[in-house]
C-alpha cells in the first residue's frame, strides 16, 4: 500500500515559510491562514518556534 501524496494546498501548507512569506500571502492572508489551519495547525517554524493558526490550540499553549 503506497502513502499517499500530500494535496498542492497541503504541500503549500507545509513548507510555508514565516521568515520568507510569499508575496501572495500579503494579497490574501487569509488563504494561507485557512491553509495552515486544515494542513498545519502547529507549524513549526526553521527557528524551532510554531506558528498556532487555531484558537483552541493558542489557549491551550498560555
Amino acid at each position: 500500500m503506497s502513502t499517499p501524496q500530500p494535496t498542492s494546498a497541503e504541500a503549500q501548507a507545509r513548507s510555508f515559510d514565516m521568515f520568507s512569506v510569499p508575496p501572495t500571502c500579503f494579497d490574501d492572508p487569509h488563504h494561507w491562514l485557512r491553509m495552515l489551519r486544515e494542513y498545519d495547525p502547529i507549524h513549526a517554524n526553521g527557528d524551532g518556534t510554531a506558528l498556532l493558526t487555531r484558537y483552541g490550540d493558542v489557549r491551550k499553549s498560555s
